[in-house]
């Protein structure tokens, strides 16, 4: 939506200490300056957003709200070669197999 048409999308995702981490990367004009320090407010649109129709300004604070509740967390940042990119966190917890446990079926 806030891209070039046929512009590529990266999505990332892996594992590492922190736990699941998802990164998402556009290769638009990326976020204005004022406007990053807000996009995860509540009914926030950025000055690129205001004029397209469709859009609350909820959808980053209810992601950011989920993770929250599952300390994760979601941040945004523009990327210097261009292109905005979300990075998502959720933690993850290592369980050791129970070795008295009946094998999974």
């Amino acid at each position: 939506q806030y891209s070039p048409a046929g512009a590529t999308i990266d999505v990332h995702a892996g594992v590492t200490a922190e736990g699941l981490v998802l990164r998402v990367r556009d290769h638009g004009p990326g976020i204005a300056p004022a406007d990053l320090p807000h996009v995860f407010e509540r009914f926030y649109r950025g000055n690129a957003a205001r004029p397209r129709a469709s859009g609350t300004g909820m959808g980053l604070w209810i992601a950011r709200g989920l993770l929250a509740a599952e300390q994760g967390r979601i941040w945004a940042e523009n990327r210097p070669d261009g292109g905005a990119e979300f990075t998502i966190v959720v933690p993850a917890a290592v369980k050791e197999p129970d070795p008295t446990a009946s094998p999974a079926l």
